[in-house]
Order: structure tokens, then C-alpha cells, then sequence
């Protein structure tokens, strides 16, 4: 839906969507538990498979550290409709992302924290000694409870 929009027409778009609506609806909780992330000295990460501006607008919304998602290595010219060559973080693909970050930045596993609220995300949540489903959809809600990890509504 984006096809034939330049980057920076994108990131405008971007800005004003979080700026005007995304932002609203972050919940207490959430930006509680951001807070409380920092004030640990945790390195933040938003990882999403949606297109990188929007990723990136949400995550210098919400003061994380680093953002991982759609797009291609160079961002010149217009969008074609095509999501060849580019990174894309779904399902599996999150986790070597995940293992990259994680090892790139000396953190130990055992020790992160992996928030997820599909059941696509289970693969990259599942390699954290911390995993907890937020507003999870049906199938990461069961699989939460198999692996003995917190389920939490968070609305704003």
C-alpha cells in the first residue's frame, strides 16, 4: 500500500501516525515497564516486522536503544510493492536477529527479556530466561502456559 511513496514521504507518514495516534495508545503499564527496564540498566530493543520508518518512529517514541525491521540496506528512490532483498523479521527469521544483538552486545540469554504478542514471536521468546505474552493472541496465549511464562493485558 505504500508502492511508488518515496522514503521520506514514508517517514513522514511515519512520524505523524505515531505523533498522532500509535503514541495514545501505549498503555501506563507499557511505558511503566520501559521505565523500569532503564532505571536496570537494560539495552532496549524493538524488534517488528512492520516497514523499518514506522519501527523507527514507534521505537524513538518510546526511547528504545536499537530498532530492527522491514526494509531494504539502502533507502533511495521510490517503494516498488516488493519486499525483495530486504530484511524482514517474521516468525524464525526474528531469531538470528536476536542471537546477533544478543551476542554482538555481550548479554547472556538466561538474562533478557523477550516481550511478544503472537505466536510468531514464541521462537525468539523462547531463547529468553524472561519471556511474557502481552495481549497475546489464542495460540501464543496456550504456548505461554506450556512454557510457564506471565500473560498481561496492557491497554491503554
Amino acid at each position: 500500500h505504500f508502492t511508488m511513496s518515496s522514503w521520506q514521504e514514508l517517514e513522514t507518514l511515519a512520524q505523524q501516525i505515531v505523533t498522532n495516534n500509535l503514541s495514545k495508545k501505549v498503555s501506563k503499564a507499557a511505558k511503566d515497564r520501559l521505565q523500569w527496564h532503564r532505571e536496570q540498566g537494560h539495552r532496549i530493543v524493538l524488534l517488528s516486522a512492520t516497514i523499518a520508518p514506522m519501527a523507527e518512529a514507534m521505537g524513538k517514541e518510546l526511547g528504545v536503544d536499537q530498532v530492527y525491521s522491514s526494509g531494504p540496506s539502502e533507502r533511495k528512490g521510490r517503494l516498488s510493492g516488493s519486499e525483495k532483498g530486504w530484511l524482514v523479521p517474521r516468525n524464525k527469521g526474528k531469531v538470528p536477529i536476536v542471537q546477533k544483538d544478543a551476542v554482538d552486545n555481550g548479554h547472556n540469554f538466561s538474562k533478557c527479556w523477550a516481550y511478544g504478542n503472537s505466536y510468531a514471536d514464541v521462537h525468539f521468546m523462547a531463547l529468553c530466561g524472561n519471556a511474557m505474552a502481552v495481549n497475546p493472541d489464542a495460540r501464543l496465549k496456550r504456548s505461554a502456559q506450556e512454557h510457564g511464562w506471565s500473560t498481561v493485558t496492557w491497554k491503554a
